[in-house]
């Protein structure tokens, strides 16, 4: 998978970097900033920073990650919340760009983001979290990048009210069962034979709008003795190739799968029916009823 939501801890995640919600002056702050500036050791990174001089908001810099398991800190200076009237929202974008651009700059394969100004900055979360996904998802339809997106607090994760309570309506009307392990099968089949017409795209636009990484894609698509594909990847391909409800049914039983009366299949099957069929939208989703995709 190459975009990932999580529940954790920012400072224990093994990536090749890691984002710090920074103050423009680049000194060690509260939240977020205060606990990377102390796991990293404060007295390096501030003598780093201080060479640096500072970064505007919406910008991004750069540092070495001295005692954090993290090669690289970037460090993005989010905007405070101010009503919405000050530019927030494009400075808040301009966040996520930069800083992913200077990961790829610095041929970084691997980041992690807290969301970025939703604490003591005061921007809404909904709003904060919905801009994190949608830049985040537009940087990963072009790029390898294994990103993820990490949430210390469940209560900083907020969607839409009426999408969640559509949602839970929906699975409520369902009946949904009590979740099973989902089986493994050996995989037998090339991505070229899904649907040709749809697979017309160059085979990184695909996987990228799977959300798988190249690594996934090519142990799919170039099947050998012993190797497997999970239900989930057959979901997130049926997904990228924007099947109804029939054929995505169709193709899971194909490999074995079947669309069980469980939560998490539930939401899957309600986004295909309403045809959302944006695989970070639904990574989101899928999230705010403690689910996650589980690509190998």
């Amino acid at each position: 998978m190459a975009f990932h939501i999580i529940k954790g801890d920012i400072i224990k995640m093994k990536v090749d970097a890691i984002v710090n919600a920074a103050n423009s002056s680049l000194q060690n702050g509260g939240g977020v900033c205060g606990t990377i500036f102390r796991h990293a050791g404060e007295e390096a990174l501030r003598r780093e920073c201080e060479k640096i001089g500072g970064c505007e908001t919406g910008f991004s810099v750069i540092t070495k990650g001295y005692a954090l398991q993290a090669k690289y800190i970037i460090h993005s200076v989010g905007p405070v919340w101010r009503g919405g009237v000050a530019g927030e929202e494009f400075l808040l974008r301009s966040c996520y760009r930069s800083a992913l651009e200077l990961a790829a700059k610095h041929r970084i394969s691997s980041i992690a983001f807290p969301l970025i100004s939703s604490g003591i900055y005061g921007y809404p979360k909904e709003e904060a979290l919905n801009i994190a996904v949608d830049e985040i998802g537009k940087f990963a339809l072009l790029s390898d990048m294994e990103i993820f997106l990490v949430i210390y607090n469940a209560e900083d994760f907020v969607i839409d009210d009426a999408l969640r309570k559509e949602v839970a309506a929906y699975i409520a009307e369902q009946k949904a069962l009590p979740e099973e392990t989902y089986p493994n099968i050996h995989f037998d089949f090339e991505v070229k034979e899904i649907d040709k017409p749809a697979i017309s795209q160059p085979e990184k636009d695909f996987y990228r709008k799977a959300n798988l990484s190249r690594a996934d894609f090519m142990r799919i698509s170039r099947p050998s003795v012993g190797k497997k594909i999970s239900k989930d990847e057959v979901i997130s391909m049926a997904i990228a190739l924007e099947f109804d409800f029939e054929k995505a049914k169709a193709f899971l039983e194909r490999f074995g799968y079947r669309f069980d009366k469980h939560t998490k299949d539930l939401i899957i099957r309600w986004s295909i029916e309403n045809k959302r069929y944006d695989i970070f939208e639904l990574t989101k989703l899928l999230f705010a009823f403690n689910r996650t995709f589980n690509i190998q």
